[in-house]
């Protein structure tokens, strides 16, 4: 059995709001921001014995300023983080139970994982198998991803083992010059390419760089390096863009965009220019889509998602910020 230490974690409750005279709007989002699971719920959840180690006495400091008190616990305004002489505290400002202190005392929450498993962010789970698994080297309850040459942005994810975050992964495409985006295509996947042959936006399907370069000669796919990535797409006018550079951004949940414009060009004409199977093939793509990057020197934005835990390239939009007719 492992047993492995938490920090504590508090949140408001909605006694809180209340007693705040919040409105709906916002009671509403402090319910929102309690929904995340606290470590009591990982541990217990995932098969482990969740216990509190020993605060000092009701009253006493666990920090400057701040006391153990059990009314924050009665009245539901902070989580359990100690056990003060056998009655359950957290460590608060002194006069203030909604105002939450990290204790200066030895000692905080554990939880007893089963044989096997270490406690994480997800709960208890094989930590070491999965390290094993994905190259890392596993001691002590933890994986060590960059190892014996793997890249340096390797990161130990809880049920998936070690893996390198997207933007580290297509950083280096943008960063480094020559390398190929076609080489992101996954052929039993394949990519969408979407291009202006004339006066409307078309979605094509390629399964190969070469099926892809073949849809849009005039673009390439290979980088033309010394461009590092930043958070949040530009805005555009037909103008220029607001800034200059590579950019990077999540995508979110319901992503649709090329399955709505094929649905949207199929009731413009009035006739089936992408048929059902057609539109639930783009759609499978769109499902895996997490990220969108764009280089505006060319004016090109790739989608990137992962299939079987590789990342690769779904979408390439050569359209989107094209205002020729």
């Amino acid at each position: 059995m492992h047993i492995t230490r938490i920090s504590a974690l508090s949140t408001l409750a909605l006694f809180a709001a209340l007693a705040a005279g919040c409105g709906a709007d916002e009671i509403a989002q402090e319910e929102a921001n309690q929904t995340q699971a606290t470590p009591r719920d990982l541990c217990e959840d995932t098969g482990g014995d969740f216990s509190l180690t020993e605060g000092g006495g009701l009253g006493s400091a666990c920090a400057p300023g701040c006391i153990f008190s059990s009314w924050a616990i009665d009245f539901g305004a902070q989580e359990a983080s100690h056990v003060c002489k056998g009655t359950a505290c957290a460590c608060v400002v002194q006069g203030d139970i909604y105002a939450a202190c990290d204790a200066e005392v030895s000692g905080a929450a554990t939880c007893a994982c089963p044989e096997g498993t270490d406690f994480t962010s997800a709960g208890c789970i094989d930590v070491k198998s999965q390290c094993d698994a994905t190259g890392g080297v596993y001691e002590e309850g933890a994986c060590a991803c960059a190892q014996d040459g793997a890249s340096a942005y390797d990161v130990f994810v809880p049920g998936e083992g070690c893996q390198t975050p997207a933007h580290a992964i297509i950083a280096d495409h943008y960063a480094t010059s020559g390398t190929d985006a076609g080489s992101f295509i996954n052929p039993d996947v394949g990519v969408n390419v979407v291009y202006r042959p004339g006066a409307i936006d078309v979605v094509g399907y390629a399964e190969t760089a070469a099926d892809a370069a073949a849809l849009v000669p005039w673009v390439s796919f290979v980088s033309a390096g010394g461009c590092f990535l930043e958070a949040n797409l530009p805005d555009f006018d037909c103008d220029d863009f607001t800034k200059q550079g590579c950019f990077f951004e999540e995508v979110e949940d319901g992503f649709s965009r090329f399955s709505d414009l094929g649905a949207a060009l199929n009731d413009a004409f009035q006739t089936e220019m992408y048929s059902e199977y057609q539109l639930a093939d783009i759609r499978s793509r769109e499902v895996l889509t997490e990220i969108v990057t764009l280089d505006t020197r060319t004016g090109v934005a790739l989608y990137w998602g992962r299939v079987d835990g590789v990342w690769s390239l779904l979408f390439i939009d050569t359209a989107a910020y094209d205002c020729s007719a």
